[in-house]
């Protein structure tokens, strides 16, 4: 049966993580191997293989683009535009449903990133801790890194919406199986995490040790040394989310962290950005690099 069967290869997945890969981190020994094993859900649903897995791309671009580049990382970590209060709380809750809890917590330990960057400090610096604590960092740094908290992007209203942040990644499975089943609850699932998963996998690969300097940002990014499963798929897979996103050009990004727009190509400027600039919704878009 499925369930013989995914107990199977979830048993597996577990067990290569910690005995033949190493892991010994939860996210990395547990976590990680059952969101790879939950992919066998895709054989039970009645919606066809392939435009499922088309969807699901999708709906990642869409969470990587807007949900985490936009509104967390240029937005709340960036201040890369300004916006009135309605739009802001909406920009918070979007960048909940990036899965990587909430965003005041995102940008403070992303602008103590860009301050330590490769430094002991840095929270999530595979050259300082490895490949794995970098990887799962946000196991070791559960609070709000308050001397880094975005003042303008912080108030009562933001810090419940912070510590709450879960329940609007609750709230879409919920409305995502009530209104398509089975197949739905799985697509927002999947895309949920492989957007988490992509963005912590993006700390990694943009920070490889072989860059010169302290600061390791670069565009390049190097394919991991680890065989482990999950991380062979993400370096498969983000790359081309990042170029389409705008996040690919790390190194850039780290000598213009407020810019709005990055690169030539950056779906998410073009879709929610710049026709939200258009409507006078945002101003003082940083769209030029010069901050």
């Amino acid at each position: 049966s499925f369930s013989q069967v995914f107990r199977a290869v979830l048993c597996f997945n577990i067990f290569s993580a910690i005995f033949v890969h190493g892991m010994r981190k939860v996210f990395c020994a547990v976590c990680v191997p059952t969101y790879m094993a939950s992919m066998l859900t895709i054989f039970t649903l009645k919606s066809p293989i392939l435009p499922t897995c088309v969807i699901i791309y999708l709906i990642s671009m869409w969470r990587l683009g807007i949900c985490m580049s936009v509104c967390l990382h240029r937005y709340s970590a960036h201040a890369a535009f300004k916006c009135g209060p309605i739009l802001q709380f909406g920009i918070n809750l979007f960048g909940c449903l990036a899965n990587q809890k909430g965003p005041i917590w995102w940008a403070s330990h992303h602008r103590c990133h860009h301050k330590y960057c490769d430094l002991p400090r840095d929270p999530h610096s595979a050259v300082i801790v490895g490949t794995e604590r970098a990887f799962s960092f946000f196991l070791e740094h559960f609070s709000v890194e308050e001397e880094f908290a975005p003042k303008h992007n912080d108030n009562w209203i933001l810090r419940l919406v912070d510590t709450w942040c879960f329940f609007v990644v609750w709230a879409e499975l919920f409305i995502a199986y009530k209104l398509f089943g089975r197949e739905g609850l799985f697509i927002s699932y999947t895309s949920l995490w492989l957007c988490q998963t992509g963005t912590l996998w993006f700390n990694v690969a943009n920070h490889p040790a072989s860059t010169p300097g302290t600061c390791k940002a670069t565009s390049y990014t190097v394919h991991p040394e680890e065989w482990y499963p999950a991380f062979q798929l993400l370096q498969f897979l983000i790359p081309t989310l990042g170029r389409i996103v705008g996040e690919n050009n790390h190194d850039d990004h780290h000598k213009h962290s407020m810019r709005a727009k990055r690169g030539e190509f950056d779906l998410a400027y073009y879709v929610f950005i710049l026709p939200l600039k258009m409507l006078g919704l945002v101003w003082d878009v940083k769209d030029t690099g010069l901050e």
